[in-house]
């Protein structure tokens, strides 16, 4: 008879604590043991020496059966403490399976991690930033139409013989970072 199957609680655990199975196996078992001891006392930690708390595996847990006549352990992490750490469920069932002891763990909670709050400075930089370049279309829309109505105006006036012409800034702008000036050549005596 093997313990129960907590394959899914130890793979809950493994989301709740992130990365914490690759940086420190040991915490992480402890977590597990903690967690499924709550669930079922029989579930405890799997240490080397009885009752040293210092000599627990950094992958293992214990189920301890009835009178404590029997215990099953439990390795839960393959290659603990590595980047490659990842859960396991592996049984070593019997009463010298595994050489080592249950041991009780400590209540161990971990707070739930809260995802960070939308960053809403940055929604409203890319607002403003879209209604700036819709700006700056629509500027550019309007000089274009104002260049195309100077180049009729100065075809009109070239056709002319007796015309003299008067430069005038009529638009200061700044398109995409960079200064643009209109200036619109007048007959003498216009504005």
């Amino acid at each position: 008879m093997a313990p129960p199957n907590e394959k899914p609680t130890v793979d809950q655990c493994a989301r709740e604590t992130g990365t914490l199975i690759k940086r420190d196996s040991t915490a992480f078992t402890d977590y597990v043991s903690s967690t499924l001891h709550q669930k079922d006392p029989r579930w405890g930690r799997k240490v080397r020496r009885r009752g040293d708390w210092s000599s627990r595996n950094a992958d293992a847990i214990a189920y301890l059966w009835e009178n404590e006549a029997r215990k099953d352990l439990v390795d839960i992490v393959t290659s603990s403490n590595s980047p490659q750490a990842g859960t396991a469920w592996q049984v070593y069932d019997g009463p010298n399976e595994g050489n080592g002891y249950w041991m009780e763990p400590p209540l161990i909670v971990i707070s739930p991690s809260v995802p960070p709050p939308p960053d809403d400075t940055l929604e409203e930089r890319v607002t403003a930033l879209e209604a700036t370049v819709a700006k700056q279309g629509t500027m550019i829309t309007a000089l274009a139409g104002q260049v195309q109505t100077l180049d009729a105006r100065v075809t009109a006036l070239e056709q002319s013989d007796t015309v003299t012409f008067t430069p005038a800034v009529i638009s200061t702008s700044r398109v995409w970072g960079h200064a643009h000036e209109v200036v619109v050549l007048q007959p003498e005596g216009e504005q």
